[in-house]
């Protein structure tokens, strides 16, 4: 038998739940996250080609700087298998 930490390293990875390019997204799920005391990751990376070249028209309809990168939101398979079914269905409200 191994460990608690050796097994949660080996054996209890991060999976992701929710993605988003909007910060104000990004802002809400991770406030109710913090809420429920889940611990998460948020892996960021540059948005893809069709967000980046949406960027012209994002200054005229009023979201500048949003849609610059993808956000993931990450947490562990034995947190996410101890929430309810519906957790995930309005987070970003």
């Amino acid at each position: 038998m191994l460990p608690n930490w050796l097994n949660r390293l080996f054996f209890d990875r991060f999976v992701e739940v929710y993605w988003t390019y909007d910060l104000a997204t990004k802002a809400k799920v991770a406030a109710k996250l913090h809420a429920a005391h889940i611990p998460y990751r948020v892996r960021v990376r540059g948005s893809s080609g069709p967000m980046r070249s949406a960027r012209g028209l994002i200054p005229t309809i009023g979201l500048r700087n949003a849609y610059l990168y993808h956000y993931t939101f990450l947490i562990r398979r034995s947190a996410m298998e101890t929430l309810p079914a519906d957790f995930f269905h309005d987070l970003a409200r």
